[in-house]
């Protein structure tokens, strides 16, 4: 999927192949990390391929335990969901601009103006 060798997987942390701004979406609620002792939900995050591009994957990781030479290892699986967000954003897209002009619509503006007054509440700030 990310047109890396197993060897080269194999070398790397996974800091090296997930997407800079997913890093911190990958941390555990303490912050200490993925708590590799259970098996994690699937969650979806961008790798690095070898080329430079980046792929959407879905992935759930398990500790299995060691084998004869006692060493710990992590077992995981990884879908390659791209194509589905790029439909997903492009259908969010359609729905938020015009077709003609390719302007935010009514709706998206509406929904802004809501969350601007909701944040700007949040805060206690007040605007006329």
């Amino acid at each position: 999927i990310l047109g890396r060798s197993a060897q080269n997987l194999c070398r790397l942390n996974l800091a090296d192949i997930v997407h800079a701004d997913d890093l911190d979406a990958m941390k555990s609620a303490d912050g200490h990390g993925i708590d590799w002792t259970r098996r994690t939900s699937p969650s979806e995050h961008r790798f690095l391929c070898e080329d430079g591009s980046t792929r959407w994957l879905r992935w759930t990781v398990s500790m299995v335990d060691g084998d004869i030479s006692g060493k710990e290892r992590v077992f995981g699986v990884a879908e390659d969901v791209s194509e589905a967000r790029r439909l997903s954003d492009e259908m969010l897209y359609q729905a938020s601009h015009d077709a003609l002009t390719g302007l935010i619509n009514r709706r998206e503006i509406e929904a802004r103006l809501q969350r601007a007054i909701e944040s700007a509440g949040a805060l206690g700030e007040h605007h006329a």
